[in-house]
């Protein structure tokens, strides 16, 4: 596979099997109007670049009209990354949807994005599912006692205050896998609000982290003024909750916490009682 290319700047172009017919079926009576009705969903992934990533998996998570929430099987793409998903009856009445798309343990970050509920009986996405390749930790402490606080370090100066005990995965990765990197806010992929934050961030594995979180000192790169206050973001996914029991929706950003501008202007530190809840997406921004 050739290696990733940058962020921002390329094109992508849809693969033939992205045409191909898909499954059909006609909208039940019992299905009201206010909901959509689909068959089948069709999308795709690819890495920064445009290559196609025919390990990938695509998850349809779905909110019904009978007031259901379960996310489907995934589903494997081909190998020119594309993937269908065909729900069953009892899942193609729906109130909400979003697309969940991972590429198992290759140090990728899982995406997430909201699905426009206009098309139907059959839904294409016609934009890519871009999964960056991230950078393990440059230091990475021997987990040890697992109830013991260590400061895990990234390669641009990132650092996330980490006990493993707070760590779950569900096995999709481990403690010595774990990697990050900033994404730019106009990269190519991005969905939701995603572009209109100061600065992004997606970590591997994904997971969910126990209270109190995980504490984070970030690199001051948009050169807040000392002092100054930034409000912390994260990515809803499978699972992902707030410390104070609130559920996070798939796809959906939701504030955390808050933090302050060190004194010398070199890093973003999250205030206490602000802890990373969930390993996906991390996005901030100013306050002001």
């Amino acid at each position: 596979m050739p290696p990733d290319g940058a962020d921002t700047g390329w094109t992508a172009t849809l693969p033939e099997s992205f045409a191909c017919p898909m499954l059909e079926v006609e909208r039940p009576e019992s299905c009201g109007d206010e909901f959509a009705w689909w068959s089948a969903v069709r999308g795709w992934a690819v890495a920064p670049g445009g290559h196609p990533l025919g390990d990938a998996r695509a998850q349809l998570c779905v909110h019904t009209a009978d007031k259901r929430f379960v996310c489907l099987r995934p589903e494997e793409a081909n190998a020119e990354g594309v993937y269908t998903i065909e729900p069953a009856d009892e899942f193609r009445c729906i109130e909400k949807a979003a697309m969940r798309v991972l590429s198992p343990r290759s140090g990728r970050a899982t995406i997430y994005c909201a699905i426009d509920l206009e098309q139907g009986p059959t839904v294409t996405i016609p934009d890519p599912a871009v999964l960056p390749k991230l950078t393990p930790a440059v230091e990475l402490p021997p987990e040890g006692d697992p109830e013991v606080w260590r400061e895990v370090v990234f390669d641009d100066g990132l650092v996330v205050d980490w006990k493993p005990s707070l760590f779950y995965s569900g096995g999709a990765g481990s403690y010595a896998e774990v990697a990050a990197r900033r994404i730019p806010t106009d990269a190519i992929g991005l969905c939701g609000e995603a572009p209109t934050f100061d600065g992004l961030y997606a970590f591997y594995p994904e997971a969910t982290v126990d209270a109190p979180g995980f504490g984070l000192s970030i690199p001051n790169v948009d050169e807040y003024p000392a002092g100054a206050k930034v409000e912390l973001f994260v990515l809803g996914s499978i699972d992902c909750r707030l410390h104070n029991g609130t559920t996070v929706p798939e796809a959906t950003w939701a504030k955390f916490g808050e933090a302050t501008v060190s004194e010398d202007g070199a890093a973003i530190v999250a205030d206490e009682g602000s802890g990373l809840p969930c390993l996906t997406w991390l996005a901030y921004r100013s306050k002001e």
